[in-house]
């Protein structure tokens, strides 16, 4: 309800903006500007202003179409990881289906696997399995075919973690993480040890409760 009340107010503030028919280079520099603010308040955890200012974007772009849908999509992105924040798991999958679209429409792939692997990650919040484990089969698809190789090794741990682990699937759970713990070892990528320190923290947890302790 709080951030419906704040959309109102910006969608009655952005109306304003609309009477001086503002050209679309406008629209699109007040947007990455908005964003940015955005971005730098999340950094600092101020998640209600900075869902503020993506609301902001939205309602400035009503109606978005070619570029337009860029913004929109990345400001839907972003409201969905300030709500699954939050644990409002249904608003989150919400806005990551609706940036899904918005991306899917401007044929952004990466933009697309990251929507959907969220949508994934809000299944298994929600402790839908089978939807979370149908949608990180799409990303493993998606990832194949824009060849995203880190973003492949990252999923298959997240597949694990986020699926096997919580149905209880502990043998399936390893196998993943082990796999995904492996490929990080040849990977080129900056943040490869996080990744990999995730992966031995869910692996030490799965052999605990497994009885494994060797």
């Amino acid at each position: 309800m709080k951030y419906l009340i704040r959309i109102v107010a910006i969608l009655f503030v952005v109306s304003q903006f609309g009477c001086r028919q503002m050209s679309c280079d406008e629209r699109l520099s007040m947007a990455e500007n908005s964003f940015a603010d955005g971005r730098s308040l999340e950094d600092e955890k101020k998640y209600e202003q900075a869902a503020e200012h993506y609301l902001e974007i939205l309602a400035l772009l009503d109606d978005a179409e070619g570029e337009e849908l860029r913004w929109t999509g990345k400001a839907k992105y972003r409201l969905g990881v300030v709500y699954r924040s939050q644990a409002m798991y249904e608003d989150a999958l919400a806005m990551d289906r609706a940036a899904l679209n918005d991306f899917t429409q401007i044929t952004d792939s990466l933009n697309m696997l990251n929507a959907t692997r969220n949508m994934a990650r809000e299944f298994s919040a929600l402790k839908q399995y089978d939807s979370c484990k149908l949608y990180f089969d799409k990303c493993l698809i998606l990832s194949e075919l824009i060849h995203a190789d880190n973003e492949k090794i990252s999923i298959l741990g997240e597949i694990g973690s986020q699926y096997y682990r919580k149905i209880g699937d502990y043998p399936n759970a390893i196998r993943y993480l082990k796999l995904s713990e492996e490929l990080w070892q040849h990977a080129d990528d900056k943040n490869k040890e996080f990744y990999s320190s995730v992966n031995d923290v869910v692996l030490a947890y799965l052999y605990f409760v497994s009885n494994d302790y060797g």
